[in-house]
């Protein structure tokens, strides 16, 4: 058995590894936030992330689904 910990660290770990290994752009619309979070653009749109010409960091992305 693993703790909860564990496999949220397990998960942030796969996560940040999968991201890794596949080349993505360095920001992304909010629809696109939002399609790779699963939530909807409403929603991204309300967790305020940071913009950068317009466009979400991919890396806000990263910290977001790594906190999940």
């Amino acid at each position: 058995m693993i703790t909860k910990e564990e496999a949220q660290q397990l998960i942030s770990d796969a996560v940040r590894k999968v991201l890794a290994e596949r080349p993505v752009p360095a920001c992304v619309s909010v629809a696109e936030a939002a399609k790779l979070l699963s939530l909807s653009t409403r929603t991204v749109t309300r967790m305020n992330p940071p913009r950068v010409a317009g466009k979400v960091p991919y890396s806000w992305i990263v910290e977001t689904l790594a906190s999940r």
